[in-house]
């Protein structure tokens, strides 16, 4: 029986417009500024991948910055384009009905996004998300972003859910990575960037044309 549920917010929740070359560009722009060996970080790794490899620069003793206060500098500047970005948002089709119904069959119910605090804020007080989730979890209060599984494991144990009792609801291929390295179900929706053929090759526990279909689960 599912007593936890997770659910990712940009292409699940709300749709977005994200232009994650210009994420990645900033924060190498961010690393730069620091000092760091731009030709050893690979923007392809995405922005936590990015932070790893500026995090390794520092344990090896090649680049003496303060990483946390590095790693706060980046975020301050990608929760401006994203706030930005949130404000021409709009919630999807169902979401609100879908997520009425899954509150009475899921105990506790939380959102975990790679989004930072400002951003995810703003969103749910733009759309009434609050009356939902009890739990928020954000890059600012996590100990690593997805597709890391610390996030997900830092987040359930604030819920007090098991692992074997949780789902993870996402519409990303970086979402089911996360959720199989957490030892977590994840059910891919197709409604964000990827098409349905993209998330069945990451292997999920289940594919959903739309949130809606999480009514199936609901007996798991």
């Amino acid at each position: 029986m599912v007593k936890g549920a997770l659910f990712d917010l940009d292409g699940t929740i709300i749709s977005i417009s994200r232009d994650f070359a210009a994420f990645r560009s900033r924060t190498a722009l961010e690393l730069r500024r620091n000092g760091f060996d731009m030709s050893g970080i690979k923007p392809e790794t995405g922005v936590q991948g990015m932070l790893d490899q500026a995090m390794d620069q520092v344990r090896r003793g090649l680049v003496s910055a303060d990483f946390a206060k590095v790693k706060r500098q980046t975020f301050d500047a990608l929760d401006e384009m994203e706030t930005r970005w949130v404000r021409d948002a709009r919630l999807l089709p169902g979401v609100t009905e879908v997520l009425s119904d899954v509150k009475r069959w899921v105990p506790k119910l939380g959102l975990l996004t790679n989004s930072g605090a400002a951003a995810t804020s703003f969103a749910v007080g733009r759309f009434g998300l609050d009356r939902f989730f009890g739990y928020v979890f954000t890059r600012d209060n996590l100990p690593s972003m997805k597709p890391s599984p610390e996030g997900l494991w830092a987040a359930l144990e604030a819920m007090g859910v098991e692992r074997s009792e949780a789902i993870y609801v996402g519409d990303s291929v970086v979402d089911v990575r996360a959720a199989k390295a957490a030892g977590v179900k994840v059910a891919s929706i197709v409604t964000g960037r990827h098409d349905a053929e993209s998330l069945r090759k990451e292997q999920p526990d289940y594919v959903l044309e739309s949130l809606a279909d999480l009514k199936q689960l609901a007996m798991l």
